[in-house]
């Protein structure tokens, strides 16, 4: 009841709320891209390939971090 009162009253907790919404649904879709980028990684032989697909696989796990790193802060402005 509280937290919905305070929703009601308090515009950027709702903001932050909607913001960290956003940021877990992009968590889910960087954690597929994970996920296929390690399937690719086992059919793939080709050295070229192999490291792009690892490079990108690195770039997405900085970007998970972060994410991650942003929603712990949201939540504890929240509180």
């Amino acid at each position: 009841m509280l937290v919905k009162i305070k929703t009601f009253l308090d515009s950027d907790y709702r903001e932050q709320v909607e913001r960290r919404g956003k940021i877990i649904d992009v968590l889910k879709s960087l954690k597929k891209r994970t996920k296929a980028i390690d399937r690719q990684l086992e059919s793939v032989n080709e050295d070229e390939t192999r490291t792009a697909l690892l490079d990108e696989l690195e770039l997405i796990k900085a970007q998970r971090k972060k994410a991650i790193q942003v929603i712990k802060t949201i939540k504890n402005e929240a509180e």
